[in-house]
């Protein structure tokens, strides 16, 4: 992703609001990107975890956290989808697991959700995902996206692992932002270009996007949001 993404905090500070009453009290973040997330759900009394195969980022994320304080967030390197890591994981009995805009990375989304349920069986889940394949561009292309979801096919894939599953489309202006950047202009996704719309998207449009989100929230999105509960681990 574009490393201006690091400093939107109105944007995650948003994103954290929108799904903080769902989110239980020990979190587990696949995919804790650049560790927005962790600093606001560790601010708010949170007991968190990020895991990421990509020991670099663990690095960074440890370095910048100062992980290993008493009340901090925490964050291990490992794959999910590896039955060691999701032994030591499911230890920490968490009752609700985040996964934000990764699934579009993985050529297999479905084993990385049947690896979830084995983690934390019961447990809340919540997922972000980018929206409408129309919008597949530059962006997507560099940022390694195997494709952007359709709404019934992320319920269909969902359905498979969780229970009372909603969805609900989530920041409509920076969908239209992104179809001018990917398709229109074809901008690099870490150019100064780039990197300057982004800044000012967070300044002045993200009050705009979620002032009009809950109008469009069933309609039009960059993203898809969705929550249910994992059921019991598969066989």
């Amino acid at each position: 992703m574009s490393s201006e993404v690091a400093g939107a905090t109105r944007y995650y500070r948003w994103l954290h609001e929108s799904v903080d009453a769902w989110v239980g009290r020990r979190v587990l973040e696949v995919g804790p990107g650049f560790g927005s997330l962790a600093t606001l759900l560790s601010a708010h009394g949170r007991e968190y975890v990020g895991v990421d195969l990509d020991a670099d980022i663990i690095a960074r994320l440890r370095a910048a956290h100062d992980s290993g304080t008493p009340g901090g967030p925490e964050f291990v390197n490992g794959d999910v989808t590896d039955p060691t890591v999701q032994a030591v994981l499911a230890a920490r009995a968490f009752d609700t697991v985040l996964t934000f805009n990764v699934l579009e990375h993985l050529a297999d989304p479905a084993a990385h959700l049947d690896a979830l349920r084995a983690i934390a069986p019961g447990a809340r889940l919540v997922v972000l995902v980018p929206a409408h394949p129309f919008l597949y561009g530059t962006l997507d292309e560099q940022a390694g996206h195997y494709l952007r979801f359709r709404r019934d096919e992320l319920a269909a894939l969902l359905a498979r692992v969780a229970d009372g599953v909603e969805l609900r489309y989530f920041n409509p202006v920076g969908a239209v932002g992104w179809f001018v950047a990917a398709r229109v202009l074809r901008l690099p996704l870490d150019g100064e270009s780039t990197n300057r719309s982004i800044r000012l998207y967070d300044r002045f449009v993200v009050p705009v996007s979620r002032a009009l989100d809950p109008f469009t929230a069933h309609l039009f999105g960059q993203s898809l949001m969705a929550t249910g509960r994992l059921r019991g681990a598969p066989v």
